[in-house]
């Protein structure tokens, strides 16, 4: 199992690739940015919603109902 808390690059790494590198148009690239927060939260907000399902199921097991 794992904390949550790892990631698969150093943070900003999408930043330093629009804006300093250059790699994308930053007119485009603010959208992209965008594109990746909204992914981001949903897959956040999923994960919450699934942890705290788990969490009342095994509560409700505990106490016999």
């Amino acid at each position: 199992m794992t904390s949550g808390t790892e990631r698969d690059g150093p943070p900003g790494a999408s930043l330093v690739a629009i804006f300093v590198l250059e790699l994308i148009d930053p007119d485009i690239g603010i959208w992209v940015l965008i594109a990746l927060a909204a992914f981001g939260s949903v897959i956040l907000s999923g994960y919450l919603v699934s942890t705290s399902q788990r969490d009342k199921r095994e509560l409700e097991a505990l106490r016999g109902h």
